[in-house]
């Protein structure tokens, strides 16, 4: 980031001060999974992934749309999408334009109920951009793992934080977007399912089947975590 703000005129480090934010607003401790929970009855109790928070230029949120377009016919698969920002009115938009019964939008919800919103997913999702380190860092991604809920990032290791720190914790899966291939993509197409093919090309499509892929394993495998 400092980089970047050195290429603005009359900046100088002198004027660059930096403020880490990154933390967890609430307090860590393992929560179990509850199938009463509001949330996970509103999506049918089963398996569901989520993703929310501010979606701006420097995230992707369109790339975890198709995937769930790719997994429509899934029906152990549920996504939870909240947020707000620039990406989130993309995402009410493709959604109302070509609604998806795997998926349930909600506006951003109150504090109070951010605990039993976290707790309801079974995985967290964390689509960054390419070429994004040192723009922003998803701050908020230590709120899903407070409550014991796994993440995906999809992101370039260079400067983001929460990339090396899922995989140094083992509180997730992570892969640089850099390396997404062809012959990647066709593999997790056939993986994904013969829908893999309803999505869009370029760098999102190949986000997107790496998520379809990856959310599918992990709800076939049942790979919740374990209590601490």
């Amino acid at each position: 980031m400092t980089a970047k703000l050195l290429e603005y005129p009359h900046i100088t480090p002198d004027s660059i001060s930096l403020v880490h934010h990154n933390w967890a607003t609430l307090p860590v401790e393992y929560r179990e999974f509850d199938d009463g929970n509001p949330f996970r009855v509103r999506c049918g109790g089963r398996f569901i992934a989520a993703r929310s928070g501010n979606e701006g230029f420097t995230l992707d949120p369109e790339s975890v749309f198709e995937a769930a377009r790719i997994l429509k016919d899934d029906p152990e698969i549920h996504f939870l999408l909240s947020g707000e920002g620039v990406g989130w009115a993309k995402i009410k938009e493709m959604h109302t334009v070509t609604p998806l019964p795997n998926v349930t939008l909600l506006e951003r919800v109150p504090d109070a109920q951010l605990e039993s919103f976290l707790s309801a997913a079974d995985i967290w999702i964390i689509p960054s951009r390419r070429n994004a380190p040192g723009v922003s860092v998803p701050s908020r991604i230590y709120n899903p793992l407070a409550v014991g809920r796994p993440v995906i990032i999809c992101s370039e290791p260079d400067g983001r934080p929460p990339f090396s720190f899922a995989r140094k914790k083992s509180a997730g899966w992570s892969r640089p977007r850099s390396r997404f291939d062809r012959e990647g993509d066709q593999r997790r197409r056939r993986r994904a399912g013969r829908h893999a093919g309803e999505r869009p090309s370029g760098d999102t499509g190949r986000v997107a089947l790496y998520w379809a892929d990856r959310i599918k394993s992990i709800s076939q495998s049942h790979e919740r975590p374990a209590r601490p």
